[in-house]
């Protein structure tokens, strides 16, 4: 009998290079959606506070809200220690969600008058 095979996985660092992708595209939305800070907190808002801003202001549906939740607490786990390796699974879901992302983000930059003034120098 064959010993069952584990899922092929990645390293914390490709992870976070990935994530930080998504996290700044992210932070660029929140910024150009104009919407507000959720909490009194000094410092910049937290990816949680951003996601949770956009999804108030109906910038991202709800199936977009819980991947993105969800893979923040896999984050969270990875960058605390609890998981040395990443799934690939995981890593499909971050790759397919950066592509969600994108397409709002780029959606957003072609309508931001800031962008456009930024084009045009």
């Amino acid at each position: 009998m064959k010993a069952p095979r584990e899922p092929p996985s990645t390293t914390r660092s490709d992870f976070f290079v990935k994530f930080i992708e998504l996290e700044r595209l992210i932070r660029e939305v929140w910024h150009w959606s104009g919407s507000e800070r959720l909490s009194q907190r000094r410092g910049p808002p937290t990816f949680r506070e951003m996601v949770e801003a956009l999804s108030l202001g109906e910038v991202l549906h709800r199936n977009l809200h819980k991947r993105l939740l969800d893979l923040s607490r896999y984050r969270n786990l990875v960058f605390h220690g609890e998981l040395t390796q990443v799934s690939s699974e995981i890593v499909s879901e971050l790759d397919r969600t950066i592509e969600d992302i994108r397409l709002i983000h780029d959606q957003m930059a072609n309508k931001s008058p800031e962008r456009s003034d930024k084009e045009d120098k």
